[in-house]
């Protein structure tokens, strides 16, 4: 296992393995790169700070998963002070102008993959496949403590999630969601399956505003304590589920304010 720093101040040219700033990298991005060495059962620290970056995950898909944590107390690194650590499309902290449209983290057949305590924000292009944090055809993804933050209600209803999934052909999704914040999308997490024995669940989140909270396509998924707030479309859609994969979901908080009937069509059986 080994262990790598980003940092403001920080230098990609660096070797990434220490917390100085003549050691670690700069930016995500290159955490993230096939050129950073990264490898199963690695962690990646990254310091508080304001990342403008797009990453496109460009790592071999790693065997066991790597870790990349946002050190909000900067524990890890000396100088710094604890903060907020945010991936944006943002000009600058704030309301600035938006730099980026489309996704500033994304991943396709990447796997085994964990990000804690980030502040995801910006604007996806509102179509399938380019929400603001996606993951394509990959398994075993988990975000825990995330904030998750876009600009604007652009395009289909269904499509272009603020976090958007997909597995693989025939193969199981597994993700995780747990303990995050959705708010200010017209969509904010879509899940799509092969309607096979799955693991994914969303637990202990909150969702605000938006047309389509969670939306779920093929994929057996456990959906507990949650809160769903503000919907005005369906806050919960479940499409084309399978009777031998049943889902659960259980424990949940729904506002009635501007909040449509949960939605579970008929082809899902869904274990209540």
């Amino acid at each position: 296992m080994a262990i790598y720093y980003v940092r403001p101040g920080g230098n990609d040219s660096n070797a990434g393995t220490g917390p100085a700033t003549n050691q670690a990298w700069a930016t995500v991005q290159k955490a993230l790169s096939s050129t950073s060495g990264l490898a199963g059962g690695d962690i990646v620290y990254v310091a508080p700070g304001h990342y403008l970056e797009q990453v496109t995950i460009g790592i071999t898909s790693p065997s066991s998963t790597v870790q990349i944590i946002g050190d909000v107390t900067a524990s890890q690194f000396t100088g710094l002070s604890a903060g907020i650590v945010r991936l944006s499309g943002f000009s600058s902290a704030g309301n600035a102008a938006i730099v980026y449209t489309g996704a500033i983290l994304k991943g396709t057949s990447k796997n085994n993959l964990s990000f804690s305590n980030f502040i995801f924000e910006g604007r996806g292009t509102g179509t399938s496949g380019n929400g603001l944090v996606t993951f394509l055809t990959s398994q075993n993804i988990s975000f825990s403590k995330c904030l998750f933050s876009q600009q604007g209600y652009d395009g289909a209803a269904n499509a272009g999630a603020v976090l958007q999934l997909s597995a693989p052909a025939s193969l199981a999704l597994n993700a995780t969601i747990s303990k995050c914040v959705f708010e200010s999308a017209r969509l904010m997490v879509g899940i799509t399956g092969s309607n096979v024995a799955d693991t994914t669940s969303v637990k202990d989140c909150i969702f605000f505003g938006g047309n389509y909270q969670l939306y779920v396509v093929s994929c057996q998924v456990t959906v507990v304590n949650n809160t769903f707030s503000g919907c005005y479309g369906n806050a919960c859609d479940f499409s084309s589920g399978s009777a031998s994969f049943p889902s659960v979901f259980r424990n949940n908080l729904r506002s009635e304010e501007h909040t449509s009937e949960l939605q579970s069509r008929l082809h899902l059986v869904c274990r209540l």
